[in-house]
């Protein structure tokens, strides 16, 4: 019993000295695409007016996708090229907003992305039952 007890305090004093040597790690989201430092460095860049930033910025602010409004689906049959693109082309609005978001810190870049999630946010599946489906779900 008293061996089994030392163990249980080496293993918790053990656990204890690695927690404390590694402090404690900030959470960063796997799917995630960009870091804050990633994001940091790209608005420097675009505020100091530095190439390629400054070109690919302005030809950002362009795209019809900033003023896309989103389609209301609550199912996408993946053989209608229609459905599919409207897919494709709202998930790559609400994702370009976000970056104008961060890049621009306006707002009204974020309630456009968050609009676009909100309305997908009631989508229930795929109808074709097609190995498709399986793509386009990602």
């Amino acid at each position: 019993m008293k061996k089994q007890l030392r163990l249980i305090l080496l293993f918790v004093l053990a656990v204890f000295f690695i927690q404390a040597a590694h402090g404690a790690k900030k959470f960063s989201h796997p799917g995630t695409l960009h870091s804050q430092a990633n994001l940091d460095f790209v608005k420097k860049q675009i505020t100091d007016k530095k190439e390629p930033w400054i070109t690919e910025f302005n030809r950002l602010k362009k795209s019809p996708l900033l003023n896309r409004k989103a389609h209301i689906l609550t199912t996408v049959n993946s053989k209608s090229d229609q459905e599919s693109a409207n897919m494709r082309d709202d998930a790559t609005a609400a994702y370009l907003l976000a970056l104008m978001w961060k890049i621009t810190d306006k707002d009204v870049y974020a309630k456009r992305a968050i609009a676009i999630l909100n309305v997908w946010s009631n989508f229930q599946g795929f109808t074709s039952e097609s190995d498709q489906d399986k793509l386009q779900a990602g």
